[in-house]
């Protein structure tokens, strides 16, 4: 909030002022708070404070400061009388709220997926906690996470911003207390919520859909670095505590003794590694990153959730995550769902192992000529549509055509190389070939046929403008509209 001077009608009042978004959008707005009075006839301390930039700023926050406490007062009387929040009219609400969406999820919490008895029965039996629950403040936490998302700082800062808040008596230290609890027992909770709400709603996991993002980390290092430099600072300073120079010191650290030692201690520190250098979704290359994968049944429900280090690929994360399906929920019908980027034989020959289906995105032009012919051949096809229900119709075997939605399905051999152990003359690792039998579908859409030929058309038309121009290079290129063009170099 900050202060200005108005004049109405040859006198000059004194206004507390805030800013507010507009009615358009970007756009922002002043809204009078409260008419402080005839600026002439206030007090001769805050007409100075007004004319000087800080004590102006400082003038501005006693009052807002005022205003709060009066409201804060009259909000507690009211909800003391009525039991219920202050009047929309009370400034309380847009001053200094005390918010109540938390009381919505409550039941969610405490009955729908019974997280409350679980935690206070691990709190009881796995923890020394008594002197504050950990199921109050982790639904906080949680809470928080859906009504105002902010750092665990900020929310031990803003705990008492809320009508009915048992949370309110831990400290600073007791959240990461909880966030170690959490951590401790993940497994427990998630199997326990999932379960709770199955039973509640008569429902079992019938489809299990799985994906993976990334998010990544304000540091320079990543987690065998920092553990690199603690170890070393760690040896260092036992090393000056024995009263050795600088040079000793030194030469211990690049002896192989200490190089021994240091990997020992990795080797058992290993699965505390998560932030590492990877393939970033957000372009982050110069910070680490972790990988975080989540499973969700045909409701959107989440029902299984995992953090793996940022430099595993998204294709060893499969595996873990059907084990931990098949194990906690005792899930057997599965079918594995993914695009090209898991579309890994040596993956696909585990999952048939398992005895699991999977379907997964082939590249059209990764096809050898055979596969080619077969997918460009109309016997076979049949055509579909999919009505305003969502229901897939197929059309009788009888005839096809060729310019409406169709598909068809043909058995197909995925071949693909493994490494083996020793190498070959040129030092490379030796590979062998292996194959799976499965099937392919095949299919057209009008519409996907559509846009494809104004993308190309959009290309040629660029290709056209570059060679009339002539500011080609001599690179050659896989996509776009360079690769439609062959340059001298090329030839």
């Amino acid at each position: 909030m900050f202060l200005s001077v108005r004049r109405i009608r040859n006198q000059r009042y004194l206004y507390l002022l805030e800013t507010v978004p507009g009615k358009k959008q970007g756009t922002h707005t002043n809204r009078i708070v409260k008419n402080l009075g005839n600026f002439d006839k206030l007090p001769e301390e805050v007409r100075n404070a007004y004319l000087d930039k800080k004590a102006k700023q400082a003038l501005a926050k006693s009052f807002e400061l005022q205003l709060r406490e009066k409201d804060i007062s009259s909000a507690v009387s009211s909800v003391a009388k009525t039991d219920a929040v202050p009047a929309p009219r009370s400034n309380f609400n847009r001053l200094f709220p005390l918010n109540y969406g938390h009381l919505a999820l409550k039941p969610l919490w405490e009955k729908d997926l019974g997280l409350k008895y679980k935690i206070e029965y691990l709190q009881k039996s796995s923890t020394e906690i008594k002197s504050w629950r950990l199921n109050d403040l982790l639904f906080y936490l949680c809470a928080l996470k859906l009504i105002d998302p902010k750092s665990y700082f900020s929310a031990s800062n803003s705990k008492s911003n809320f009508l009915y808040c048992p949370w309110n008596n831990v400290v600073q230290d007791n959240f990461y207390r909880a966030l170690d609890f959490v951590y401790e027992h993940r497994e427990s909770l998630i199997k326990h919520a999932v379960k709770t709400r199955l039973e509640q709603t008569k429902g079992q996991i019938k489809v299990a859909f799985f994906d993976c993002t990334n998010t990544w980390f304000e540091t320079p290092y990543d987690d065998i670095t920092w553990q690199v430099i603690r170890y070393t600072r760690k040896t260092t300073l036992r090393l000056r505590d024995q009263a050795l120079s600088n040079e000793e010191i030194q030469a211990y650290l690049e002896s192989e003794e200490f190089l021994e030692n240091l990997t020992d201690e990795l080797e058992i520190s290993k699965e505390d590694v998560l932030r590492m250098r990877g393939r970033s979704k957000e372009s982050r290359f110069a910070q680490p990153i972790v990988t975080v994968a989540l499973a969700i049944d045909q409701t959107g429900f989440p029902i299984d959730c995992k953090v793996y280090a940022g430099n595993i690929a998204e294709i060893h994360t499969v595996e873990p995550m059907i084990e931990s399906l098949k194990k906690k929920y005792s899930v057997k019908d599965i079918y594995f769902v993914a695009d090209k980027g898991l579309n890994s034989g040596q993956k696909l020959e585990k999952i048939q192992e398992e005895k699991l289906g999977f379907v997964v995105a082939q590249k059209v032009n990764a096809q050898q000529e055979k596969f080619e012919k077969e997918m460009l051949d109309l016997a076979g096809y049949r055509n579909y549509v999919v009505d305003d229900s969502g229901t897939f119709r197929v059309s009788s075997k009888d005839g096809v055509d060729k310019d409406k939605a169709r598909f068809k399905v043909c058995d197909h051999i995925k071949k693909f190389y493994v490494e083996t152990e020793g190498t070959t003359k040129s030092g490379n690792p030796k590979k062998e070939q292996r194959s799976i039998k499965c099937r392919i579908v095949y299919t057209f859409s009008p519409t996907r046929r559509e846009r494809e030929l104004k993308d190309l058309e959009m290309q040629l038309s660029k290709a056209a403008k570059a060679v009339s121009e002539g500011y080609l290079t001599g690179n050659p290129y896989k996509s776009g509209w360079r690769a439609l063009l062959q340059t001298n170099k090329e030839a």
